[in-house]
């Protein structure tokens, strides 16, 4: 099965070029119109533990492994074109994790090693018919791989497949002060190591329609209004009731979510920025629960160019969920970027998020909430505009309470879903 996806998820790259985020980047190569950037990256480090396990369960305790990873990307794009433009880009990460609680390498299905191979990669495509025009139609395509450890989140893992193609259709009329965008994505999860009461739950197609309207008013700052309206089909796969009895369809978690925001985004003042947005969500479940209320979040951003970039934010949001019908989501974080003697710079991130999941819906009946608390680190050295080289470090620490639902032949077998995780990372990144 590994191979299945490993072969997928090469495909993806090869045939569905996607995009590889580079705001740091060289100066590309230039073969006519067409600007490519390369890219290739090579991480080692420690990853104290690879499954995501709890540390309370005591029969399972975490795996820790060394880790190297090895990346690659390429990004083609034309530059100021007036018929057609195009972006096509590509970016993979392979890792390699070697384990050191188990040296003899036994053959068990959660031996560290048994997780090596593709770790992400990610595709996408877009074409745009009269990009300069008043009236601009693009076509996108976005494929996303990844193979992640399973535990229950907003998403579960193994080995993931994220598709979603569409096109969008903008019209920016006079000035283009204003700019109406009508778009649609038809979109697929697929889990290539799915299991009846784990990741094949969390398997869906999706329709989403969206309205954007802007209005920049000044100019750098928008007025937005955003409309969405999504059709969601999730997977009902068996699920076993018991460990002798007998097997039922998984809940219907099917939902038709219409959501309207409107809010400010852009600059106030030559150094502080701003996205504010507020408005209503309705999850429209097709059975039980569906969350109705006031969605929103707010952004601040202060930046001394070239030294020093702060941000804080709060977020209050909903959607639907692989575990249960929905989940409501209260995120806060605060940021800082500092950059010094023109080559170095050090950074972090922290975050504390709460996640909580309707019952209705989930495994048993069963609701369950997750504090989550994120941060990270990093410091670097610009070699070249090019070439970087640093040292990150990762925590993710999830509290929750939850336990697998009752129902077990022996209810000493839950599985806990709380854990932690630190990951330490040596980087060499090359981005032209």
């Amino acid at each position: 099965m590994q191979g299945r996806g490993l072969l997928l998820g090469l495909l993806a790259v090869a045939l569905l070029p996607g995009v590889a985020a580079a705001e740091d980047r060289g100066p590309g190569v230039r073969a006519g119109a067409v600007e490519i950037h390369p890219s290739v990256s090579l991480e080692g480090g420690y990853d104290n533990n690879v499954f995501y396990d709890s540390t309370t369960e005591g029969r399972s305790p975490p795996n820790a492994a060394t880790v190297l990873q090895v990346g690659g990307g390429l990004t083609l794009e034309n530059r100021n074109a007036s018929n057609i433009g195009f972006e096509l880009a590509g970016r993979f990460l392979y890792r390699h994790l070697t384990s050191l609680d188990d040296p003899d390498g036994r053959i068990d299905d959660r031996v560290v090693e048994a997780r090596n191979g593709l770790a992400s990669a990610s595709g996408r495509a877009m074409l745009a018919l009269l990009p300069q025009s008043s009236v601009t139609l693009e076509l996108h395509e976005n494929l996303r791989y990844s193979e992640r450890p399973s535990f229950e989140t907003t998403a579960v893992g193994f080995e993931k497949l994220d598709n979603a193609a569409g096109a969008d259709l903008r019209f920016r009329p006079g000035g283009r002060a204003l700019e109406l965008r009508l778009g649609y994505r038809y979109r697929v999860v697929d889990f290539l190591e799915e299991t009846e009461a784990g990741s094949g739950r969390a398997e869906k197609n999706a329709h989403e329609a969206r309205l954007l309207t802007l209005w920049r008013w000044l100019p750098k700052t928008s007025f937005v209004v955003d409309m969405q309206y999504g059709v969601i089909d999730y997977a009902r796969p068996q699920e076993r009731l018991t460990a002798d009895g007998g097997f039922v369809l998984s809940a219907d978690r099917d939902s038709r979510p219409f959501r309207l925001e409107a809010g400010l985004r852009g600059l106030l003042t030559q150094r502080i920025s701003v996205v504010a947005m507020a408005g209503y969500l309705n999850t429209f479940n097709v059975v039980g629960n569906s969350f109705n209320g006031v969605v929103g979040r707010l952004e601040v951003n202060y930046v001394v160019e070239p030294t020093l970039s702060v941000g804080v934010g709060y977020r209050h949001d909903a959607s639907d969920s692989s575990f249960s019908n929905f989940y409501r989501l209260d995120e806060v974080f605060a940021r800082l970027d500092l950059h010094f003697l023109s080559r170095f710079e050090v950074g972090g991130r922290v975050g504390y998020d709460f996640i909580k999941y309707d019952p209705n819906g989930a495994p048993g009946g069963i609701g369950r909430e997750d504090p989550v608390l994120r941060a990270q680190a990093h410091a670097s050295y610009s070699v070249r505009e090019w070439l970087s080289a640093g040292l990150e470090w990762q925590l993710e620490n999830n509290t929750t309470e939850y336990r697998s639902p009752p129902g077990e032949a022996n209810p000493d077998l839950q599985d806990h879903a709380d854990y932690s995780r630190q990951l330490v990372l040596l980087k060499l990144t090359a981005e032209y």
